[in-house]
């Protein structure tokens, strides 16, 4: 009994110092950039083949003033669908560094494949999720890209009128839409892709240090001064 004893304070103090562990904690925080997103700014073109929806997106991302141009490859199967047919990478480009996308892949290039069928950006303004619903029902059959502003309650004089030249103004929701006969209408969301954690090294040769001074401040920690 008395050796469970010693091992569950010895459990609880390993615990009490993960929490209480400031220093170290802030540390880290500083050494890792998270939950950056390169945002698409605008669809520069799009394209369909067969099996295949290309499409050249202009994306901004911290630390560049201008947006960078990507081309993303997405099987029209996969839109709005649970089964994802392509697994893709990470890109890295001029200073660019994204995960792999949640659909789709990303190409080598920026520019649109050669026979590829040109696939106009289509701009909606709807009331509510129901008006979109319908309105999506009432595509013709294909795939289609479109730029939708949601009202919520609103007017459409009160906000900027829309563009049609493939920007994705702020506010609205980038959507892939697959049009079939074969099933009701699919689609899936496409706002932006997170960046690859920065890691600043120089913070992180700190560490040591930072775990000697939560040795020394545990105590304090533990009732709220040390944080």
């Amino acid at each position: 009994m008395s050796r469970m004893k010693g091992w569950l304070k010895l459990l609880l103090a390993v615990v009490a110092f993960q929490q209480a562990s400031c220093l170290t904690t802030g540390v880290i925080n500083k050494a890792y950039d998270r939950y950056h997103y390169a945002m698409v700014t605008r669809v520069r073109g799009a394209g369909a083949s067969e099996a295949n929806l290309f499409l050249q997106l202009e994306v901004q991302h911290d630390g560049k003033t201008t947006p960078q141009t990507i081309l993303l490859r997405v099987p029209i199967d996969d839109i709005g669908g649970y089964h994802r047919s392509v697994s893709g990478e990470k890109l890295e480009k001029d200073g660019l560094q994204l995960k792999a996308p949640p659909l789709g892949c990303f190409e080598n290039g920026a520019d649109l494949p050669d026979g590829v069928r040109p696939i106009a950006v289509e701009y909606l303004e709807v009331k509510d999720h129901l008006e979109l619903d319908d309105q999506v029902y009432a595509l013709p059959l294909g795939v289609h890209v479109l730029v939708v502003r949601t009202l919520y309650g609103g007017t459409a004089g009160s906000f900027p009128a829309l563009p049609h030249d493939g920007t994705v103004p702020s506010g609205t929701q980038l959507l892939l839409v697959n049009r079939s006969a074969a099933h009701a209408p699919r689609r899936d969301s496409l706002g932006g892709f997170t960046q690859v954690p920065h890691i600043h090294r120089a913070w992180l040769i700190l560490t040591p240090f930072s775990v000697v001074g939560d040795i020394v401040t545990f105590p304090f920690q533990l009732i709220g001064i040390g944080c």
